[in-house]
């Protein structure tokens, strides 16, 4: 869905963190899907129940529409920072869908109609990324949100170059791959299409079933050979912003 500003109304339904292609390198175009994301937030004297009647309404316009609604989630804070009080992600299988499905939320009447709806209870800044998926353990992976992530937004540091972010993928991937408890691990990179001043050059984020799982892991990691090197290796190329916040699916998959 479109969303937040009606002079934003092409750019489709809620959008964010966070992801120039050509920036990083590392990003395989051909592996890599399209997340629309909205940082949001709530007006005074809303909460998250009426972000979810907003979803509720988007949903049931969608249905009235004939459109077909990407699959969505939501995430808000759980240890963070950052003043925002939730994230709103779209998926696209690419670039060709996000536009069709733009242009044909801002043609029809029924689904700009949620603008309003989105509007009465939160205030929304957007933009576009990629997403490639870097490690995968192989395994199923956890179950449906509730869930906690794990994301980090990162620039290279001084002296950093394209061809050290994908050494340290290839580091990262040679360590995960012997640590146990990693075998239904999934860790995204997210790079940015429309970035803006202050937007990070590459976010990395991971879903784990609960916070036991996430501290286990963690454990796993600074326990094993090479784990502290990989450590070393990741904060010598990238400086990060972390946090931890809870996530769900809002919208399933058609």
């Amino acid at each position: 869905m479109t969303i937040i500003r009606k002079s934003a109304l092409l750019r489709a339904f809620m959008t964010s963190i966070l992801f120039i292609i050509s920036t990083i390198g590392v990003t395989n175009l051909a592996n890599a899907d399209v997340r629309e994301v909205f940082v949001c937030e709530l007006l005074d004297g809303s909460d998250m129940d009426d972000v979810m009647a907003a979803r509720d309404f988007y949903l049931k316009q969608a249905a009235k529409a004939g459109y077909e609604a990407p699959e969505a989630f939501l995430w808000t804070p759980f240890k963070t920072f950052s003043e925002i009080d939730f994230l709103w992600f779209n998926n696209y299988a690419g670039m060709a869908e996000f536009g069709a499905l733009s242009d044909q939320f801002a043609a029809s009447a029924d689904m700009t109609a949620v603008i309003d709806r989105f509007n009465q209870v939160s205030e929304c800044r957007s933009g576009l990324a990629t997403r490639e998926l870097i490690f995968d353990g192989g395994d199923p992976p956890v179950p449906n949100p509730p869930a906690l992530i794990h994301s980090s937004g990162c620039n290279l540091r001084d002296g950093s170059r394209m061809d050290d972010l994908g050494d340290l993928v290839r580091h990262i991937n040679g360590v995960l791959g012997d640590i146990g408890g990693y075998g239904d691990y999934l860790l995204y990179q997210t790079t940015p299409v429309t970035p803006s001043s202050d937007t990070p050059d590459v976010r990395f984020y991971s879903v784990h079933d609960s916070v036991a799982a996430w501290g286990e892991r963690r454990e796993a990691l600074e326990g094993a050979a090479g784990g502290q090197q990989l450590l070393r290796h990741f904060n010598s190329v990238l400086d990060c912003t972390t946090g931890l916040w809870t996530g769900q699916q809002v919208v399933p998959a058609e």
